[in-house]
């Protein structure tokens, strides 16, 4: 008779020979591997994992800062979108709004699409502090440029949040 491989209900296997009484009964005592036991990130390597995204975004060569003064006077004008865990990015600005009105009063330090917001007021970019800040008031944001030659398609295949300011 030839070999039979059967498959059992405890993942093991045994190669049984068949004949004219059936084929053989595995062994009672055949290991069952286990899965290993994988713990979730601590806090500190999440923000050391999302760190080296940010580290990745902004390394791009020719990439350059660029740190501007926004006067918020009513909406800003700015479409943002943000890859999870990543910095946000300008998909679009209007011709009216705080940024317009920025980008008229200094040609050489235009905001514009594909810009991503690297810090706000010189700290993490917490879109909040955008979101509460009253007529009138400065802040500054600095912003990283990637050089349009090189820059890859806005998020592909990404998680994105959007928001719209108005």
């Amino acid at each position: 008779a030839l070999p039979i491989l059967q498959k059992m209900g405890s993942g093991a296997s045994a190669d049984q020979t068949g004949g004219k009484h059936g084929p053989a009964v595995a062994s009672q005592g055949a290991a069952v591997a286990s899965k290993p036991v994988i713990a979730a990130p601590t806090a500190a390597e999440r923000e050391a994992a999302r760190a080296a995204k940010i580290q990745t975004e902004i390394s791009v060569p020719g990439s350059r800062q660029i740190t501007v003064t926004l006067i918020r006077k009513g909406k800003y004008g700015l479409k943002l979108s943000q890859k999870t865990g990543c910095l946000w990015k300008i998909v679009g600005v209007d011709n009216d709004g705080s940024v317009a009105e920025h980008n008229k009063a200094n040609p050489d330090l235009v905001v514009r699409e594909e810009d991503m917001i690297y810090k706000i007021n010189g700290e993490e970019p917490n879109i909040k502090i955008l979101e509460t800040a009253e007529d009138g008031q400065h802040i500054e944001v600095t912003l990283v440029r990637v050089p349009r030659s090189i820059a890859p398609p806005p998020f592909a295949g990404a998680t994105v949040t959007s928001k719209t300011y108005f």
